[in-house]
């Protein structure tokens, strides 16, 4: 008797394995066109990769200038001496919370950590 799982005396374990040998390996030709497929791939990966990550940074840029001209202009209609401590809390703290997460954005599409 033979145990579970095994092949033994299976018919379809030796036609699988009779079909496996008949196989031909994958021509020259075929090989070069994947490597061909993959490049081009990796290339629009990078193209895009430049677009997100220049067209992020440039947004957060645009993003802290106008939150710094609005800051400025409302500390100065305020006056300096009287601006709550609390508006430029805020400010520091948007202005930090952007940074970091652009550059988060960015590493992470970039980056990615399970590759491709």
């Amino acid at each position: 008797m033979t145990e579970p799982g095994s092949d033994a005396g299976n018919p379809a374990a030796d036609d699988v394995i009779g079909n496996a040998q008949e196989l031909e390996p994958v021509p020259e030709r075929s090989r070069n066109q994947l490597a061909k497929i993959e490049a081009e791939s990796r290339g629009v990966d990078l193209r895009l990769q430049k677009i997100v990550g220049y067209g992020a940074l440039a947004l957060m840029l645009v993003q802290l200038l106008v939150a710094n001209f609005v800051f400025l202009k409302y500390a100065g209609a305020k006056g300096w001496a009287d601006l709550p401590t609390g508006a430029i809390q805020a400010w520091l703290a948007a202005t930090v919370v952007q940074v970091i997460g652009v550059v988060l954005v960015i590493a992470r599409c970039v980056f990615p950590s399970g590759g491709r």
